[in-house]
């Protein structure tokens, strides 16, 4: 799912075009493209509030933090089950993803503070659920 930056002036998408799936920049008139220099195979963009950096998930199931440059690659959630689609909190202090034992599910949602343990994070559904997690401003 394409994700526009914060300034709206350029959006995020996965793409398998060149073979591995990964991460491409474009300006919304689509005059320039970019892809992100990661580290491994990824997809899932969602930029920062200040545009300097994304969450993604790799092809491996975990969620990764990188410079908006492809700069800084740095893995946020571990074990050995499968994480996606990470959001930040308003205030960027944490993260909201998903994960299942495997792809299949069941998948829950679970928080995680960014300064926190590695392996710290609270499972917040029990029933499974594959809904995208998201944080709103009034929250």
């Amino acid at each position: 799912m394409p994700a526009f930056s914060p300034d709206g002036k350029h959006f995020a998408v996965a793409s398998r075009h060149l073979g591995n799936i990964g991460i491409f920049v474009l300006t919304v008139d689509g005059k320039e493209v970019r892809q992100l220099k990661a580290e491994e195979a990824c997809c899932t963009p969602f930029w920062s509030k200040d545009g300097k950096k994304m969450l993604c998930q790799t092809v491996q199931g975990h969620v990764h933090q990188v410079g908006a440059d492809g700069k800084n690659w740095e893995q946020v959630t571990f074990g050995a089950d499968v994480q996606h689609d990470a959001r930040y909190s308003p205030d960027e202090t944490m993260i909201l993803f998903c994960r299942a034992p495997a792809p299949e599910g069941p998948w829950q949602i679970c928080v995680k503070r960014l300064d926190g343990d590695e392996d710290e994070f609270v499972q917040l559904t029990k029933d499974g659920s594959n809904l995208l997690p998201d944080w709103h401003a009034d929250e």
